[in-house]
């Protein structure tokens, strides 16, 4: 990554034009279009998952305390994950946590937040599964915002190629070489799973299938694009990340075939968000009490009928 590249696309008729990392200073600090992008993800990941799930019942309250730890945990793993794969040097704490010089990887964000928020969802007595299903599709809307980062960075690219869509790089504009957008392959896929998953919502047949879906579709994507990119984080010969993608997409579609052939809809799908016990829990609004109003309200005419024909009866008999 440079402060400043040229980037093209000659087989889309796009000639070189130059790209500067950083979009303004304040009082000699570089504010990079990275950390900007970053921002925009995180941002608009959290209106879209609190929408979600204000919808589905959750309290905006929990969602916020949610986002506040879930958030920092998600960028401590990524760095950390970043970290432990890649040969970057650490001198000290200042170079662990120095995440303004780059070295974030997605799969580590994924696993730490994750991790905090099934912390904050037990101790409020959520249901996780069902909350999983409201940020699946902000995970992937942050992911195409992120990646545009990517793009203005002039990183995550590929291998050299001449296909049409090559993407042209380098740090002057009449010396430049053809790379796989990768990043652009990366965005495109996670659109194209974004409106899947968002089709299928209100589809789903039980909690967490949803979020089960963007880890699978995201993980065949990943481990299909790694193959392409110069700059794997490995171990040995092995890319962690497209190894990482490939289990993922086999053990989450793996889980839903199974649980949806073995188990078919679930009854939970109409319990609370909250677990008895919770403070947010309602009384009287569990599913014994709506399959009685259900029974009810499915009572035969000729019953109802009756019922009145009895009423009246009586009361001809208390006037006589």
């Amino acid at each position: 990554m440079f402060l400043s590249s040229f980037v093209s696309f000659p087989g889309l008729g796009i000639d070189p034009f130059e790209m500067n990392s950083v979009a303004f200073s304040i009082f000699g600090l570089d504010i990079a279009w990275y950390g900007i992008t970053m921002t925009m993800a995180i941002l608009l990941g959290c209106i879209l998952t609190a929408r979600l799930a204000v919808k589905a019942g959750y309290v905006l309250d929990d969602i916020l305390d949610m986002v506040l730890l879930v958030i920092p945990s998600a960028v401590l793993g990524a760095r950390l994950y970043y970290v432990l794969f890649s040969d970057m040097h650490i001198g000290g704490i200042g170079d662990l946590l120095a995440i303004h010089r780059g070295g974030l990887a997605i799969y580590g964000g994924v696993i730490g937040g994750l991790i905090a928020g099934i912390s904050v969802a037990k101790y409020k007595k959520m249901r996780i599964a069902r909350f999983a299903d409201q940020a699946g599709p902000a995970m992937l809307l942050g992911m195409i915002i992120g990646r545009l980062g990517n793009f203005i960075n002039v990183e995550a690219y590929g291998y050299e190629t001449d296909l049409p869509w090559r993407m042209g790089i380098g740090r002057v504009a009449d010396n430049m070489r053809y790379v796989h957008p990768t990043f652009l392959y990366e965005m495109i896929l996670s659109g194209i799973g974004l409106v899947l998953i968002l089709f299928m919502y209100k589809k789903k047949k039980f909690d967490g299938q949803i979020f089960l879906m963007y880890i699978g579709w995201y993980g065949l994507g990943r481990s299909l694009i790694e193959q392409l990119r110069a700059d794997s984080l490995t171990q040995g010969s092995l890319r962690v990340s497209a190894l990482l993608g490939a289990a993922s997409f086999a053990l989450a579609t793996g889980y839903i075939i199974w649980r949806l052939i073995a188990k078919g809809k679930s009854e939970d799908l109409e319990e609370q968000c909250y677990y008895p016990g919770s403070k947010r829990y309602v009384e009287g609004k569990d599913k014994t009490d709506r399959i009685d109003e259900k029974e009810k309200s499915e009572l035969p005419k000729e019953s109802a009928v009756a019922d009145f024909d009895t009423i009246e009866s009586d009361e001809s008999d208390d006037a006589e």
